[in-house]
């Protein structure tokens, strides 16, 4: 049975946020006797950035009927029995500022499908198929966010350094069906969050960056909670740090968990990691 994997993946986020802010607090901090400065920001700004993401999912979506018992299996479907084991994603966002300041909105799309044989009877959203059937279903795990960051960004000779603390509100956009041995059946919800995190980035050499960020939900009972890390090598195809565009690759993982508070709640529990990122980015 899949296990909620809470503390290794704190114990792991923690972790990774520590080396990032070594990364890229270490070159500053040996260097202070050369004098960092922080560079002031002024005037409106806009960006754009588009990733593809891919990498392997585990999980479940537990569903009942009305919270009512006997409605749903214990955290099933799995993802697996569905046939569901690897998830194609696309994030895309804009931002505009004026400043150190920068208001952003994005979308994390992940829509999933996958047809399996079920090994096991399954209880789902009040709809029974037995062992051996064969069905087919459509996920849709999409959220979106709106928020603001304010930048810090120092340089050092020919290398920068910017610290982007940030706070944002999420929509998690739920969708599942399933289908089979002539029954069928779905649910949909919209549950909104709020997100806080860091993004850090050191560009050591003209064109060459390398960047992190971790954000995590507010802990609301009842409301999702989704987690996100990334680590990240960029390359500066044109222009320049405040006026061009860039290419990034790196890796990231991804956590969403919502668990609602009906007498049996719906649980949806998807972990996706680690993932294969390429973007782009374009700032004017």
């Amino acid at each position: 049975m899949f296990r909620e994997p809470w503390y290794s993946v704190l114990k792991g986020g923690i972790s990774w946020l520590i080396g990032v802010v070594l990364t890229t607090l270490g070159p500053w901090l040996g260097g202070c006797a050369g004098y960092w400065t922080r560079m002031p920001q002024q005037g409106f700004h806009t960006s754009a950035d588009a990733a593809f993401l891919y990498g392997p999912i585990r999980g479940y979506l537990q569903t009942p009927a009305g919270g009512q018992p006997g409605t749903t299996s214990h955290n099933r479907p799995t993802l697996k029995e569905l046939g569901i084991d690897t998830a194609p994603m696309v994030d895309a966002s804009v931002a505009a500022g004026w400043g150190s300041h920068d208001v952003y909105g994005g979308a994390r799309i992940i829509d999933l499908s996958g047809n399996n044989t079920l090994d096991q009877t399954l209880q789902t959203h009040s709809v029974t198929f037995p062992a051996g059937t064969a069905v087919s279903s459509n996920v849709r795990l999409n959220w979106y966010r709106m928020g603001y960051d304010h930048l810090w960004l120092f340089s050092h000779d020919h290398a920068t350094l910017s610290i982007d603390p940030a706070i944002e509100a999420v929509i998690f956009d739920f969708y599942y069906s399933i289908a089979g041995g002539g029954q069928s059946t779905r649910r949909t919800y919209l549950k909104a969050n709020a997100r806080f995190g860091l993004r850090a980035k050191w560009s050591p050499f003209r064109r060459i960056s390398l960047s992190g960020e971790v954000f995590e939900s507010v802990p609301i009972p009842g409301q999702p909670m989704i987690l996100t890390l990334q680590a990240l090598g960029g390359y500066r195809l044109w222009g320049t740090p405040a006026r061009g565009g860039s290419f990034t690759l790196g890796i990231g993982y991804d956590l969403l968990n919502h668990h609602d508070l009906q007498t049996v709640p719906n649980h949806i529990h998807a972990e996706i990691g680690p993932s294969l990122v390429a973007g782009v980015a374009i700032k004017f």
